[in-house]
């Protein structure tokens, strides 16, 4: 289980809980469909696995953030605060060293750039609102 901020609510904890069970469950879904004779690239279905799991955390930053609770800037970075847990358990907890940089906490600069690459031009119809709300801060 991940830590959460204390300000998260018992539901947006169990709402993002049920999310690294599902996009985990999708990631292993996917291994398995592929058809041994195609590439596969772990890497690229465990960056899908962790910005799932992120958009339900996100999504309960900014929830804290409109009952008032948290300025913007406090929004932002707790929500970047659990990317950087999201990233670490995957790549530890699936032995893919791919995200955190080597010796430290953080998520590598490319690794970021290319999460950002993913979600701002074109968000899914479901975190269209989260985008839009989290590249204005």
């Amino acid at each position: 289980m991940m830590r959460y901020p204390s300000k998260f609510s018992h539901e947006g904890r169990a709402a993002v809980e049920a999310e690294l069970i599902r996009a985990g469950r999708e990631h292993e879904e996917r291994k398995q469909a592929c058809n041994p004779n195609w590439s596969f690239s772990v890497d690229r279905s465990l960056r899908t696995y962790i910005l799932k799991v992120f958009l339900a955390y996100a999504h309960e930053a900014i929830e804290v953030g409109k009952r008032g609770i948290w300025a913007a800037d406090e929004v932002r970075s707790q929500a970047m605060e659990g990317l950087r847990l999201i990233a670490t358990l995957v790549e530890v907890n699936l032995k893919h060293p791919h995200f955190i940089q080597p010796r430290g906490r953080d998520i590598r600069a490319e690794v970021l750039r290319e999460f950002a690459a993913t979600l701002q031009p074109e968000p899914a119809p479901n975190c269209c609102a989260i985008w839009k709300w989290w590249w204005r801060l």
